[in-house]
């Protein structure tokens, strides 16, 4: 009986390891929210509703440190049948101490007018040596037009 209950012990747990992962990739509601300093913080948080056009402090890396030129891409979570909202802003090559740039929301993504809300999935693009591009997300930011 030890032998079946040090099994069952040891099972359990990585089978609701493994439910638990597997269920946070298929839902779009678990992806993270993007990382912002707020003027004046010290830390990172929840991005709040940024507009188009505004300035803000994002986080895009913490220990790599990009000398080139750094392009992200922000893409829209549409309903099913509308097709997304997609700008890109690039920022010049600089170096962050934090890993935090500000960064200018594309006023392009509220071409559909006032008064509209999305979220947007922000992700940094890069091309790896093989010349083939590499996104990675850096989670979602509500847009507000």
């Amino acid at each position: 009986m030890t032998r079946s209950f040090l099994m069952l012990s040891l099972g359990l747990p990585g089978a609701l390891l493994l439910a638990s992962a597997a269920s946070s990739q298929t839902s779009p509601a678990a992806r993270p929210a993007a990382l912002c300093v707020a003027p004046g913080g010290n830390g990172f948080a929840p991005c709040p509703i940024a507009r188009g056009g505004q300035t803000i402090r994002l986080q895009v890396a913490t220990t790599d440190l990009p000398i080139d030129a750094i392009n992200l891409r922000f893409t829209e979570d549409a309903p099913a049948g509308q097709a997304p909202r997609t700008a890109t802003e690039v920022i010049p090559p600089s170096r962050s101490r934090d890993g935090s740039y500000e960064v200018t929301i594309p006023a392009e993504l509220c071409t559909t007018g006032r008064g509209t809300t999305g979220s947007f999935e922000v992700q940094h693009v890069f091309s790896a040596f093989n010349d083939t591009v590499v996104p990675k997300s850096l989670g979602t930011l509500t847009i507000a037009c």
